[in-house]
């Protein structure tokens, strides 16, 4: 062809003065996944975007969990009653104030029972508020790396009784999820357990009490 010269070499094609590059820069165009797989630029594209959209929503989760309306003491978003408590942490608070009528009345005998019960109504209350001092933390603070290595070390120890299962993993856990995806999965985990707490806080507070007494 006359004036026009036609070179192949390494993708490229020139002609004349106008070349056309057929190779393009890795991290521009394509994405590798294996030796042998190559995603289009559309592809790596759409997969970054993605992973914006997951910490966007992310982090409107966690705003939509802080305007939630909560129980006062324990933070759970259930109904609540006229004193802005849940209906468990509005029994917990009515027998606590039973049995401190009974304590403050000069007729009722201060027996070891009426004692028992006072110090286990105190430390039920005591429960639900340190659930709520909880989730206050994960919504309006950070949750690190080791504060999800700890949930996990939870969840391995209640379901395949080894505790030790997820001991170390901050470090990887710290590079994979954003601090607002760590906090999402705080907020999921104290949902669970504070969840398990409510069932469990009877027997709790009495094996609390039961403690500090063989301290004291």
């Amino acid at each position: 062809m006359t004036g026009i010269a036609e070179e192949k070499h390494s993708g490229r094609i020139c002609a004349g003065r106008k070349t056309e590059c057929r190779q393009t820069e890795a991290f521009d165009e394509v994405a590798y996944t294996k030796p042998s797989a190559i995603i289009c630029s559309s592809g790596f594209v759409g997969m970054i975007r993605m992973q914006r959209e997951q910490k966007s929503y992310a982090k409107e989760f966690i705003e939509g969990m802080r305007q939630a309306v909560r129980c006062d003491w324990c933070g759970r978003d259930k109904k609540r009653s006229r004193s802005g408590l849940c209906r468990h942490c509005n029994d917990i608070r009515k027998d606590l104030e039973r049995v401190e009528k009974l304590v403050s009345d000069p007729k009722e005998p201060k027996t070891f029972v009426l004692d028992w019960q006072l110090r286990v109504a105190r430390q039920k209350k005591k429960d639900c508020v340190i659930w709520g001092q909880m989730l206050h933390g994960i919504l309006n603070g950070s949750v690190d790396s080791l504060g999800l290595e700890h949930w996990l070390c939870r969840v391995a120890k209640r379901i395949a009784r080894d505790n030790q299962m997820h001991r170390g993993t901050a470090t990887v856990l710290g590079w994979t999820f954003t601090p607002e995806q760590r906090q999402m999965l705080a907020y999921l985990f104290w949902e669970i357990f504070g969840a398990e707490a409510s069932h469990k806080r009877e027997s709790r507070a009495m094996w609390q009490v039961q403690c500090d007494s063989l301290e004291t």
